[in-house]
């Protein structure tokens, strides 16, 4: 698998040692590890959570796996109970924040991410701003990779903008180095075409049954559950061991 290159990270405070202690990397680093999109993918077609995809997890981390959200939204957007308590981990704004809910890092180049963001709405455009990333119309792909400046994630009928380098791929790895692991074997699981740098970033990929065209090319197989279902029905079938 190729490797990933991350961008250069904003200065930040040293990560807590609560959950992943030095006492505890040796045994943390070859844990297997789960990463998940949250919107359709491990949440309900209504985008609520669903109460056996939150069992599910909880159940993957009572057996020592460890547990990540990787989504394109940003904190205020996010459920923060009951996720905080159900995730290892968190990677944010589709790769641009990553860490703890409490504790989260930034991609540099953000500040190119909002001159952009500053140049579209200028031109008209509706702009949904982040911290480090902001979303837009699919209309604007072309001005967007045409200033060559930012990251263009696609992701349905808007696409995610991000600093240069980042994606959802790059995310993970940064949240692996956060977290001091040195994954055994991941597992991601999504929906949308910003999900497609996630899948290669692992060594299981899985698409569930309502994902668009572009994430099952790179996917290992796809699930007949769409939404949450197919989170569940895809967790079940990575990890037999947890649920046998």
């Amino acid at each position: 698998m190729t490797s990933t290159v991350i961008g250069a990270v904003a200065p930040r405070p040293s990560p807590p040692t609560s959950r992943f202690s030095a006492d505890s990397a040796a045994t943390d680093s070859r844990r297997d590890v789960l990463v998940t999109d949250l919107d359709r993918t491990f949440s309900n077609p209504d985008l609520s959570l669903n109460a056996h995809a939150l069992a599910t997890v909880a159940l993957l981390r009572e057996e020592g796996i460890v547990c990540v959200l990787a989504t394109g939204r940003w904190l205020p957007e996010l459920p923060i109970d009951p996720l905080t308590n159900l995730f290892d981990g968190f990677v944010l704004e589709g790769g641009a924040r990553w860490g703890a809910h409490d504790d989260l890092a930034c991609a540099a180049g953000a500040p190119h991410v909002m001159d952009a963001a500053s140049v579209l709405e200028a031109a008209g455009a509706q702009v949904r701003r982040r911290t480090a990333s902001f979303s837009v119309d699919r209309h604007w792909e072309k001005t967007l990779r045409d200033m060559g400046s930012c990251s263009v994630q696609p992701n349905r009928d808007s696409i995610d903008v991000l600093p240069l380098g980042i994606d959802k791929g790059t995310g993970v790895s940064a949240w692996l180095d956060y977290a001091g692991i040195s994954p055994r074997r991941i597992v991601a699981v999504g929906d949308g075409e910003n999900d497609v740098p996630l899948l290669l970033r692992a060594d299981v990929r899985i698409a569930v049954g309502n994902a668009v065209p572009q994430l099952r090319d790179v996917a290992e197989w796809t699930t007949r559950g769409e939404c949450a279902k197919g989170f569940v029905e895809a967790v079940y079938a990575a990890f037999p061991e947890v649920f046998a």
